[in-house]
């Protein structure tokens, strides 16, 4: 799971080329927002979620338990920049052995 920085979003063409790139190199990759659009919204005049790791990496571990209940076959890693670097550690340090090695 590609987990991307704030103030980014899934439709950014360098996310999309990073996504791309790793698809490219045999790995599948899901690219998703760890925001809603309505607490996108927000953050343009709050931006009070968009460095909360802990919220940042419970989204991460919903999305893993969320794809390995339907693909429990599949290896499931973290790639994260920025902000989303920070949730993907802190989501595999909670998640331990369920994540690939």
């Amino acid at each position: 799971m590609f987990a991307h920085g704030s103030g980014s979003s899934r439709h950014s063409p360098r996310n999309q080329f990073v996504a791309r790139a790793i698809l490219e190199a045999g790995v599948g990759t899901l690219l998703f927002d760890l925001l809603t659009k309505e607490e996108e919204a927000l953050e343009v005049h709050t931006r009070h979620l968009r460095f909360d790791i802990g919220l940042l990496a419970e989204r991460l571990i919903d999305a893993t338990y969320w794809l390995k209940g339907d693909l429990s076959h599949l290896s499931v890693g973290f790639f994260g920049a920025s902000t989303g670097a920070g949730a993907a550690l802190v989501a595999a340090a909670e998640l331990g052995e369920t994540l690939a090695r």
